[in-house]
């Protein structure tokens, strides 16, 4: 099943659209294939390519978190760290 955000398509809530929209922002490999060529054609230095894949790998960690978090908020829930027994 795929998600879209057209409303005909998918009624998604606004704030199902924000955490979608969170989830989706990852793009790593993009990222990755993209500093390679430019670092192979010589038109990228190394540590510029490094520094670009080393932010896209934070993206990575930190978009799905936003994502968890603000569906989490934006539903009212109080508890945003599971309880420990």
């Amino acid at each position: 099943m795929a998600t879209t955000l057209d409303y005909r398509v998918n009624p998604l809530d606004p704030q199902d659209k924000l955490t979608v929209s969170l989830y989706c922002t990852t793009a790593l490999p993009l990222i990755v294939a993209v500093t390679s060529l430019a670092v192979q054609g010589g038109t990228m230095h190394q540590t510029t390519a490094s520094t670009l894949v080393a932010a896209g790998a934070v993206t990575v960690f930190l978009m799905p978190l936003l994502g968890g978090l603000t569906s989490k908020l934006m539903k009212g829930e109080t508890r945003l760290i599971a309880p420990t027994a």
